[in-house]
């Protein structure tokens, strides 16, 4: 939920305060004497904001004993959302949000916050392996990357937040329960958060990006398909027709060639997944099973019948091509050699300064007009999230911690990363505020990507430019029950 709908909702909590005030000055049929006071507390309770529920329930600061509340956190790229001293900030706009965020935190429960990187994204499930099983309570919660911390889970070394019965996963600055749903395959187990608390897992959100000069000159206006629902894979595909051409007339395709789009070869999941398609999903036993509907088969067959063509330089698959590998690939969009790009949101803010020409924010397109919503794929492997260890006797504490963390990251870390950086700096039109909104609106999570079975094996089949998806989804059903046989010992589907 963006920030200025979550201002709207207090102002809303705000209004209904005042209606009451105002029923109770007309005078109702009611009086005074035949207001029940249980009803009076009720009322009440029902017109604290938030955060003021929170603090009214919040243990007093002798609770916390001054302890030090120490993060681990690890992330694909490095990025540190947790912890900086004052004189790390060094200017950075979100630095220094997460550095108020963790003062204003501290002062108000009388702790020390510390965070320290524990080392590779890529050794996570070895290194928390480590410290669980030697019962090491240095670090508190871990902020990580999000399918490493699912893989944490299905080993028994993460517990179970809902089952501490603190956080309140409705408050607004939690992500919405659509996420959290799908974070917990429809169970009530909750086993790692994130929100307002953490930014890298908005920042791992896929978009479309377009070059608006570009699509100017073949008189695409995609904000507009967005608007009028026809925005979509046809539509999408369409467009990037229009731009492919061996520029150099030598029968290659290389860097100095034009291309509609660049992708890696992850594409087709990210497109089943813009789709509202789950890749790997579980039965109400808990037994994973992969998606085998009539539309994912349509899907794929649409997408591969595009990439798989490999003289239409609609599609660059950069880690395809032998003539360009992913840096390379990284530069045809900033240098006008593609007119589309599909990537992170973390990639805008670098755009703002590899980029000279305007660029324009797109969700990924609909599969058709009759898809309810939209879908933003989220990157599971530099995506991150919130977890407590096993090996942490404090839980609860924590728990409380991060709930404070959480509320007080609204107007810090939030606004800092997102109306200040992104949507303040980075992106160069309005209308692309409101296309992030959109994404951000509609996060879809997903096992079928980076560490699943299932990807290692579409991706090559992507490379490879071959349509074997439907016999790969059959053979590749019993390894994928199997990778995932554990979740039923850690979720609840009955």
């Amino acid at each position: 939920m963006n920030n200025m709908k979550k201002r709207l909702s207090a102002l809303a909590i705000l209004a209904s305060i005042l209606l009451i005030g105002c029923a109770a000055d007309k005078g109702d049929a009611k009086t005074d004497e035949t207001v029940d006071a249980n009803t009076d507390s009720a009322v009440a309770t029902e017109a604290l904001t938030p955060e003021e529920s929170v603090l009214k329930h919040l243990p007093e600061a002798s609770y916390f004993n001054g302890e030090n509340f120490n993060i681990g956190w690890s992330q694909q790229y490095d990025f540190n959302e947790v912890y900086f001293t004052l004189e790390e900030t060094e200017g950075d706009s979100i630095y220094e949000a997460v550095y108020e965020r963790n003062r204003m935190t501290e002062e108000k429960l009388g702790i020390t916050i510390v965070g320290e990187n524990i080392g590779s994204w890529l050794d996570i499930p070895q290194t928390v392996a480590k410290l669980v099983q030697s019962d090491d309570d240095t670090y508190d919660v871990f902020c990580m990357s999000t399918v490493q911390t699912f893989n944490c889970v299905l080993q028994g070394y993460l517990c179970d937040i809902s089952a501490l019965d603190v956080i309140n996963f409705e408050n607004p600055w939690w992500d919405s329960q659509a996420i959290l749903e799908q974070y917990s395959h429809g169970t009530d187990n909750v086993y790692f958060i994130s929100g307002d608390i953490n930014y890298q897992d908005d920042y791992a959100l896929s978009a479309v990006m377009f070059n608006k000069r570009l699509c100017a000159e073949q008189d695409i206006q995609p904000y507009d398909d967005v608007r009028n629902n026809t925005w979509t894979v046809d539509t999408y595909f369409k467009y990037l027709s229009l731009f492919g051409a061996d520029l150099d007339g030598n029968g290659k395709y290389t860097k100095h060639d034009m291309y509609g789009a660049t992708n890696g070869s992850g594409i087709l999941s990210y497109f089943l997944a813009a789709s509202g398609e789950h890749l790997v999903c579980f039965d109400k036993e808990g037994n994973a099973y992969l998606n085998s509907n009539e539309r994912i088969f349509d899907v794929a067959n649409k997408v591969l019948n595009l990439v798989n063509d490999k003289n239409n330089p609609s599609y660059c698959i950069v880690d395809a091509n032998p003539a360009i590998d992913w840096v390379i690939g990284g530069t045809l969009f900033p240098n006008e050699h593609a007119a589309f790009t599909e990537d992170s949101i973390h990639k805008i803010n670098e755009m703002r300064f590899t980029m000279e020409e305007d660029f324009g924010v797109l969700p990924y397109p609909k599969f058709d007009e009759d898809q309810k919503e939209y879908h933003a794929p989220l990157s599971t492997a530099s995506a991150t999230v919130f977890s407590i260890p096993v090996s942490n006797d404090k839980a609860e504490m924590s728990a409380w911690i991060m709930e404070m963390m959480g509320m007080y990251s609204t107007d810090t870390v939030r606004y800092a990363a997102m109306e200040k950086v992104l949507m303040g700096k980075s992106i160069r039109d309005s209308e692309s505020e409101d296309m992030l909104n959109i994404i951000f609106d509609t996060k879809f999570y997903d096992l079928g990507f980076w560490g699943s079975e299932i990807y290692n094996e579409v991706c090559p089949m992507v490379r490879s430019y071959k349509n074997n998806f439907v016999s790969l989804i059959e053979s590749m059903q019993n390894k994928t029950e199997k990778q995932y046989e554990t979740v039923k010992e850690y979720y609840s589907f009955d």
